[in-house]
């Protein structure tokens, strides 16, 4: 058996009616060895699309004007945690978000007060370390097979929430 996770390159999910996905699944058929054709079986299935958000205080150079950093700071997270940046089935820990912020010039300390999966209930006060992304994988009540997920960061504007903390 054998699973595909496709996404369109605009970052879109891809309809199983739409001729992308209906194309793509003919090539896949045409290519195929017949032989292999009724031994093996081909799923190809859209991502999961998944987001996640954030909340920080930064204590900010004050030799920088604070807007600018914070501004800085979202335009870098919506960078590094967007479509052509991650992978299917590529989890999000807290480190690379601190990693990501601590780069940012002006940035003197961060304090990442939350990290949550939008689809997550927020069961404790502190944030999450890793925010797991699933790979496909076989569903176990149905034996269904699930496609990959992407997590992203939440494009809304409550996705990132930054605050400037004084020293």
């Amino acid at each position: 058996m054998v699973h595909i996770t496709i996404a369109s390159s605009s970052g879109s999910e891809v309809q199983r009616e739409s001729d992308l996905f209906v194309n793509l699944v003919d090539a896949i058929d045409a290519l195929r060895d017949p032989v292999a054709r009724i031994q093996e079986r081909i799923y190809v299935d859209s991502f999961q699309p998944r987001t996640f958000s954030l909340e920080a205080g930064v204590i900010i150079d004050h030799r920088y004007v604070a807007r600018t950093v914070l501004d800085r700071i979202e335009a870098e997270l919506r960078s590094a945690f967007s479509f052509d940046r991650r992978n299917f089935g590529q989890s999000v820990t807290a480190a690379e978000v601190l990693d990501v912020i601590q780069a940012v010039e002006g940035v003197v300390a961060v304090d990442l007060d939350r990290l949550e999966r939008d689809d997550a209930q927020v069961t404790a006060s502190s944030p999450r370390i890793i925010l797991e992304a699933k790979r496909a994988r076989m569903d176990p009540v149905s034996g269904d097979i699930l496609p990959a997920e992407l997590l992203l960061l939440n494009p809304a504007a409550k996705g990132i929430l930054l605050k400037e903390l004084k020293p």
